[in-house]
């Protein structure tokens, strides 16, 4: 896993690392856990807007607008960005 691979990295050289996610096996957001990372789990709603046309988007959910604010939200971080929906 790529991103794993650069998460452990970045923690060696002091980062935080946090995952935002939805629909995460259990196995790997322990996974993260025993690496010292820390995993925020979207919640799992019913998508109020329609899923978006993308073919490889159905898996999601949700919109992926809605999936981008979801993310925005779990942020702690006010300056990263922000999202004009």
């Amino acid at each position: 896993m790529l991103c794993m691979t650069l998460a452990d990295e970045l923690k060696k050289q002091g980062a935080q690392i946090r995952f935002i996610s939805r629909n995460l096996p259990a196995h790997l957001s322990a996974m993260l856990t025993e690496k010292g990372m820390e995993y925020l789990p979207l919640a799992i709603d019913e998508a109020s807007e329609a899923v978006d046309e993308l073919a490889h988007a159905n898996w999601l959910g949700t919109s992926q607008s809605q999936d981008a604010q979801g993310t925005v939200n779990a942020l702690p971080w006010a300056w990263v960005f922000q999202l004009q929906v």
